[in-house]
This record gives C-alpha cells, sequence and structure tokens, in this order.
C-alpha cells in the first residue's frame, strides 16, 4: 500500500511537471526547456493509389487502349467515342500526356517522319491500363448509386 502510494504521488508530480511545461509553450506550441513527447501511431501499410483520372486523361487512355496512336489520332478517337462532347485541344493533349508519362501511365512506343513532320506514338504501360481499370469501375459503381436510386424511388416531386 505505501509502494503504490509513493508510485500514485510519483505520477501526479510528473502530471504537474508536464502540464507546467505546456503552460510555458511558445507560440509554435513547443515546450521550452526541450521537454519533448515523441507519440508513435500504427498506420497501415503504405498501399500505391492510383489517382483519380480527369476527364481527358481518361479518354486519351481509353483512345489508347486498342494500340499505339499518335497525337491527332488521340484527338480523333476521344472525339469519335465522346460522339463529339470531348475536343481536346492540342495543348491540352500534349500537356495530359506528358504528366501521364511521368507518372507511368504512358510511354512513347516509337517516332516516324510523315510528309517531313515528326510523329511520336503513346501507348500504355501496365500502370496506365490498371489505372484506366480501376477509374472504369470507379466510375461505374458511382453511376450504380443514382440509377439505383432512380429506379427505386423515381423523381422526387417539385
Amino acid at each position: 500500500m505505501v509502494g503504490e502510494a509513493a508510485d500514485g504521488l510519483a505520477a501526479l508530480e510528473t502530471a504537474r511537471a508536464l502540464r507546467r511545461d505546456v503552460a510555458q509553450s511558445t507560440s509554435s506550441g513547443r515546450p521550452q526547456g526541450g521537454a519533448y513527447f515523441e507519440c508513435r501511431y500504427m498506420l497501415p501499410p503504405m498501399r500505391k493509389r492510383q489517382p483519380i483520372l480527369t476527364e481527358p486523361q481518361y479518354f486519351i487512355l481509353a483512345a489508347l487502349l486498342d494500340g499505339p496512336l499518335h497525337g491527332y489520332g488521340v484527338i480523333k478517337a476521344t472525339e469519335q467515342a465522346t460522339d463529339g462532347r470531348l475536343k481536346l485541344a492540342v495543348g491540352t493533349l500534349y500537356g495530359a500526356l506528358e504528366r501521364m508519362e511521368k507518372s507511368g501511365l504512358v510511354t512513347a512506343d516509337h517516332e516516324e517522319v510523315v510528309d517531313g513532320r515528326q510523329r511520336r506514338y503513346y501507348r500504355l504501360t501496365q500502370d496506365g491500363t490498371d489505372t484506366l481499370e480501376q477509374e472504369a469501375l470507379r466510375m461505374q459503381q458511382a453511376a450504380a448509386i443514382v440509377t439505383g436510386r432512380r429506379r427505386g424511388l423515381g423523381a422526387a416531386p417539385a
């Protein structure tokens, strides 16, 4: 009993000392006098998460599903896939291709000269294919929430 009381008093003194250190904290929130306490949390292992694609990126990757295409071919394929709704500007296309190449979603396949002009063909990487499939599944699941509610409930009264 006496030992337990002494342990309790020591714990109380430690708590009071901690409170004093916190009260003397600077505006940065760090206790003065060098009293720092480190908290460690168990975090789940980091998993490589694929980014959500923008609409142009999604359709650029989709255009490359059938094989390598050059820039103009990608523009025409995206326009056709969206029934003309998405018309990629050249700057948008090449900016997106550059970013996706840096992130490993596409890679330059080969180049050729046609009518004196250089054409670079791009193709999907395995990461690009996986990302496109994940995004298609995510969009399908999101759409199912809305279409499932509309079928079950109908339109709300005005």
